[in-house]
């Protein structure tokens, strides 16, 4: 009985403790505007598209695109501009499933 304690606490621990958090300045690639639109659940402002714009290397997450409100970027960009962008990635645990949450903290021209 006190080994299956000791195995169920050190699992939890081990599950407990997953989180991966990765901070990063990447440059992006500015491919398109979109337009404000609304939904049942929520208000989406006027945003640009940004596409990476350089290898990963060791970043170990899916960060392709990511589309970030205008009110965000620096005023007057256009399509093609390039924007070195602080970049935020946590996965609460990385044993399940769900993709790491990704947050754009600030982004200035390249």
């Amino acid at each position: 009985m006190k080994r299956l304690v000791i195995a169920l606490l050190a699992l939890g621990f081990l599950t407990s403790g997953c989180a991966v958090d990765q901070d990063a300045e990447l440059t992006f690639k500015v491919v398109r505007f979109t337009e404000a639109f609304d939904t049942s659940v929520a208000h989406h402002p006027a945003g640009a598209v940004l596409e990476i714009d350089e290898e990963l290397g060791s970043w170990d997450i899916s960060v392709d695109r990511e589309s970030v409100a205008l009110d965000r970027l620096p005023a007057g960009i256009e399509i093609g501009d390039r924007l070195v962008c602080q970049v935020r990635s946590y996965d609460k645990n990385w044993l399940d499933s769900l993709k790491a949450e990704i947050t754009m903290e600030s982004c200035t021209p390249a």
